[in-house]
């Protein structure tokens, strides 16, 4: 590893790393800034409610509190699990997304991939329904595959499936269902496989690619090693998009994970719950740039000299 670029991945670390720091710290300001005051919820008794400011830190600092955040000093749920360590429902909420999230992952970047190297994607509907939001799309995927299957059961045509209904039961079918909703709903799919679009039509109009097909040499191989890169950063880019998409999704299909322990600690003020949730979730999309950004630096070394 050259010394340009092991300085160059640095650089975007320590960039990615103050984003995170000024994620945090925005997310704290907006929590304190937000009317009303979460004690309200737990008590009304004058003594009590100093207490707990004080072993809430309350009125800590706001560097004080971001150092916290960032170190994962949490404490305990105040009103979504009472007394017990934020760190432990986070941890096992995220553990359950995890996978989701993966998937719908995995889904958009292959999916995109695909569709945005055909030459004519005006006959695919996948791009076209892209646009629908996570909970629309979701919604009507429910409704109509629970009244479908409600009518073949009624009509003797089929038994009751171990699924039905959804989304009520876990199953496989309501896994592998939030998984392309959450990969194609509100724009994923559609903006991603724009891109390969826009990145294939530029590199094909390279120098590099112009001379191959001047010497009627094959440019396929050629093609694909410069869009690696730009691969690697669309899917990074679409990490933001999925997570938020989560909170969303898992209400709708009625999954436990870090979405809807978020979405309840809101609705709650559990405000260590929702400031733990938006920390790991701002980890988790910077550390996903981070290593998309080590990848693209490594691959194209024109890349190495940028900011």
């Amino acid at each position: 590893m050259t010394a340009r670029l092991l300085t160059t991945i640095l650089s975007r670390l320590l960039t990615r790393g103050l984003a995170l720091v000024a994620a945090v710290t925005v997310m704290l300001v907006l929590l304190r800034a937000a009317p009303g005051d979460a004690i309200d919820l737990v008590t009304t008794d004058p003594e009590l409610r100093t207490r707990l400011a004080a072993a809430w830190h309350l009125d800590a600092p706001l560097h004080i509190a971001v150092r916290h955040a960032l170190t994962g000093t949490w404490g305990t749920s105040w009103t979504v699990r009472p007394g017990r360590a934020v760190s432990e429902l986070v941890g096992s909420a995220a553990l359950r997304s995890f996978p989701l999230l993966v998937g719908a992952f995995l889904a958009t970047f292959i999916g995109g991939t695909l569709l945005g190297s055909r030459r004519d994607r005006t006959t695919l509907p996948l791009p076209r329904l892209s646009v629908a939001p996570v909970f629309l799309l979701g919604w009507g995927t429910i409704v109509v595959l629970n009244e479908l299957t409600f009518a073949a059961i009624q009509q003797g045509l089929i038994g009751r499936p171990a699924w039905f209904s959804l989304p009520d039961t876990p199953s496989w079918t309501r896994f592998a269902l939030a998984v392309v909703v959450l990969a194609v709903g509100s724009g994923n799919l559609r903006a991603f496989s724009d891109g390969v679009t826009a990145r294939l039509v530029t590199h094909r109009s390279s120098p590099a690619i112009e001379t191959l097909t001047a010497r009627a040499m094959p440019t396929r191989r050629v093609l694909w090693r410069l869009l690696l890169p730009d691969l690697v950063w669309l899917g990074a880019e679409r990490a933001a998009f999925l997570f938020g998409g989560l909170v969303v999704l898992e209400r709708v299909f009625g999954m436990p994970g870090l979405g809807w322990l978020l979405f309840e600690a809101c609705v709650q003020r559990d405000q260590p719950v929702v400031l733990a949730s938006g920390v790991v979730a701002a980890a988790s999309v910077e550390a996903t740039r981070v290593l998309a950004d080590s990848i693209r630096i490594i691959a194209d070394p024109r890349l190495r000299d940028g900011p």
